[in-house]
């Protein structure tokens, strides 16, 4: 059996219409479609990808989403080919009304008080809703302003925190933080692997976690930064692993290396030229 397939010309996308977007500009709303650009666009290419074409519309919706607009959403999405041949694309999207915080609860907190938590946050009544600031707040930032890093450098290593929101009424919501606290945590053993060429005290020397030390991610951060500043060692192959004993209260810092063998081997003659 044999196949003759003719793929045809490349399909591009001529323009992209919006409609019912009062508070946000055609301009803007383009700019959010990352994969799917219209002719015309400086340096990005134009062809029409539906996978593509799909995530860009869910950008779309989040983008609305993180500007307070819970209950923004595409009402229609059309595309037809111009005489051309050319892929036009329609979106007619509701906006809705913006959404604000009214209330923010803590439950669960023992180690914090609700106050500490709330200033460290830093969202509150009146602030426009934003489910993506909400969890960069609540999980990892890149500035370490989270509640999360507050447990987890010390020692609270099962740390959760899950915001639910308990109440919607008109344009506001209430939001309580149901929290998960659980044990503190002991480093016990800090183990490196993968060093076939490289003295293991060169490594250790660079860390920051140390048996006996209470769990601290942003130690453990920061002893993978200065690995990698070493020069010796492929960056994206560098593993941490944290296995826990609970019976114990203690976790072990397990760092996985892979040597970048040309940069060690040289750095050991250099080493052995200067002993001689």
């Amino acid at each position: 059996m044999e196949f003759n397939v003719k793929p045809g010309d490349r399909v591009k996308v001529e323009d992209i219409i919006f409609e019912g977007n009062t508070n946000f500009s055609d301009r803007k709303l383009r700019k959010k479609m990352k994969h799917t650009k219209r002719k015309g666009t400086l340096l990005k290419k134009t062809k029409f990808i539906e996978s593509d074409y799909k995530e860009d519309t869910e950008s779309l919706i989040t983008f609305y989403n993180n500007n307070g607009y819970k209950n923004a959403r595409i009402v229609l999405d059309s595309t037809w080919r111009d005489k051309d041949g050319d892929m036009m694309i329609k979106l007619i999207i509701n906006e809705g009304l913006p959404f604000y915080y009214r209330n923010i609860s803590w439950k669960g907190n023992n180690l914090y008080t609700s106050e500490q938590l709330n200033n460290v946050l830093g969202l509150g009544k009146g602030d426009i809703y934003n489910p993506e600031l909400l969890e960069n707040r609540l999980r990892f930032s890149q500035d370490g302003r989270d509640i999360s890093s507050m447990y987890l450098d010390d020692g609270y290593l099962g740390f959760n925190v899950d915001p639910v929101e308990i109440s919607v009424e008109n344009d506001s919501i209430d939001i309580e933080m149901r929290v998960f606290e659980g044990p503190q945590f002991t480093i016990e053993n800090v183990v490196i692997q993968g060093n076939d060429r490289t003295n293991e005290d060169v490594v250790r020397r660079e860390l920051r976690t140390r048996p006996g030390q209470k769990f601290s991610r942003s130690e453990i951060i920061r002893s993978q930064r200065e690995i990698i500043n070493l020069g010796y060692f492929n960056p994206e192959s560098l593993k941490i692993n944290t296995p826990v004993n609970q019976s114990r209260g203690t976790v072990d810092i397990e760092y996985v290396l892979e040597e970048n063998h040309l940069i060690s081997w040289n750095c050991q003659l250099d080493m052995v030229a200067l002993a001689d």
